[in-house]
């Protein structure tokens, strides 16, 4: 197959190359041609581009995880290490888990998606600017419901440990007029469904709701998803709240603007929106029986049509990007639907499928540099994608050996690194380097040779900071390895 050596890593731009970080470079990929360099190098730079401390990622094909790796450290303060049994807060990922708990309860009756939500709560909700105007669980599913986050509020009441308010006792103290939070701000000034805001709050109404629909007590949300969820999937380690997690295994957060700086083990009021602690490979699980229309092997968590319902845009003229608790983007020229999580407090995440493809992507991080971060989540989901599309095997059972190979060590270097490659058979072999922009800015060797290991060291001291491209062209087919460049 013939490759194209542009960078996967480059999503919105490397801080390091900051000539070289046009978004449009990157989107300027063609679709039917793939470059594959070395998944640990794009993982690794993105690491250091994104000031993740450390990462557990992902492949998914045909509903298997093909591919899993982790990276760096899951607690700085001791040097413990990320391993696949590490376990991450995926921030706002966790929607898309409430999301499913609530329409298994559609899905038996308890309820319609165009209810007034009062019909089922014990307490009123009404935006004070419009209410007459219902609210639905659709809207409150697709951010539409005109429910506010308030972060001057929702950030007073973080706590380390679990919030001692049931969903129920939050969602009407910051809901209903008389309650602790309550105020017109907590509301958007427009009909219900007629404008998209992004609705932490909202979606804690909706774990309450699966409270309430159920006639449950407060709590239930909770034992639901693990009766429901977890324990059909194997999802043995996830959880929604702190004392159910072993803290020892978990990975600190860290906000990394300058020295990383640990969030501790804190917990909030919201955590059915923003709070759900798993591994990438449990979490591969859920997004497999989601991807295959709600099962995995002989396990079913959904009806193939609400899988259907989920991932259909909602309001589509309000906005274009909402499921049922699901987003939909486009990114790269795919179409995928997944979530983020966030950058928020501490962690950044992706869980991404690709219908087209039958491929999907799970990248979970422990680091939070703004907007830095998501682009690294989203570069390293890119490349899991293309490794899922262009190796579509398992790699955990099936080792497939390579015709030639190529590495660079080290990687990120300062000025020198070696580079070795393997050829096993007598062969021309032609090995450049090539800047982001595509540009050959040396060649290394262009000769015959026989079969054997080679190295030669390529000094890069001269050359801008940045991410480099090392080809090697022989008469099978080209390699390529991405090497980061950084003083």
């Amino acid at each position: 197959m013939q490759k194209k050596f542009i960078l996967i890593t480059i999503v919105l731009g490397l801080s390091v190359v900051l000539a070289l970080s046009s978004p449009d470079a990157h989107q300027a990929r063609s679709a039917d041609v793939r470059d594959f360099p070395n998944l640990d190098s794009i993982i690794e730079a993105n690491m250091v581009y994104g000031h993740l401390p450390g990462v557990q990622a992902c492949a998914i094909k045909d509903g298997e995880v093909i591919w899993q790796g982790a990276y760096g450290y899951a607690r700085l303060s001791d040097s413990m290490e990320v391993t696949d049994t590490t376990i991450f807060n995926i921030a706002s990922i966790s929607k898309t888990v409430t999301s499913v708990a609530l329409m298994q309860l559609w899905e038996h009756g308890y309820f319609n998606l165009d209810d007034d939500i009062n019909e089922h709560l014990s307490f009123e909700v009404h935006n004070p600017w419009y209410p007459t105007d219902s609210i639905t669980p659709r809207m409150l599913l697709t951010h539409t419901s005109s429910i506010w986050d308030r972060w001057t509020i929702l950030d007073t009441l973080i706590s380390l440990g679990d919030s001692t308010l049931t969903l129920r006792e939050f969602c009407e103290q910051y809901l209903c007029l008389g309650g602790t939070w309550y105020s017109m701000m907590n509301f958007g000034n427009y009909l219900p469904s007629t404008h998209y805001g992004y609705s932490n709050i909202g979606l804690t109404l909706v774990g309450h709701l699966v409270e309430a629909v159920s006639n449950s007590p407060d709590g239930y949300f909770v034992q639901h998803c693990e009766d429901s969820i977890f324990t059909p999937l194997g999802m043995n380690r996830t959880c929604w709240l702190m004392c159910d997690v072993d803290t020892n295994q978990m990975a600190m957060s860290y906000y990394t603007t300058g020295s990383p700086s640990p969030v501790g083990y804190i917990s909030t009021p919201i955590y059915p929106a923003a709070s759900l602690k798993t591994t990438a490979v449990e979490l591969a699980n859920f997004l497999s029986a989601f991807q295959n229309y709600g099962q995995l092997g002989t396990v079913t968590i959904l009806d193939s049509t609400t899988v259907e319902d989920i991932t259909t845009i909602q309001y589509p003229s309000v906005t274009t990007e909402r499921g049922l608790g699901w987003w939909f983007i486009t990114f790269d020229g795919r179409e995928l639907w997944g979530h983020h999580g966030g950058p928020l407090m501490g962690h950044t995440c992706e869980m991404w499928f690709c219908r087209a493809d039958n491929s999907g992507a799970i990248v979970l991080s422990n680091g939070d540099y703004g907007a830095y971060s998501r682009n690294a989540t989203m570069a390293i989901t890119d490349a899991l994608l293309d490794y899922a599309l262009e190796y579509g095997i398992n790699e955990l059972k099936i080792q497939t050996p390579k015709l030639d190979f190529i590495t660079c060590a080290p990687n990120p270097f300062t000025t020198t690194t070696e580079v070795t490659y393997i050829i096993p058979m007598e062969t021309h072999v032609r090995i450049t380097v090539h800047n982001a922009a595509g540009q050959r800015v040396v060649t290394l060797v262009d000769t015959r040779q026989t079969a054997g290991t080679y190295s030669i060291s390529w000094d890069g001291k001269r050359l801008p900071n940045g991410v480099y491209i090392c080809r090697m062209e022989t008469d099978n087919c080209p390699e390529t390895q991405k090497i980061l460049l950084i003083r």
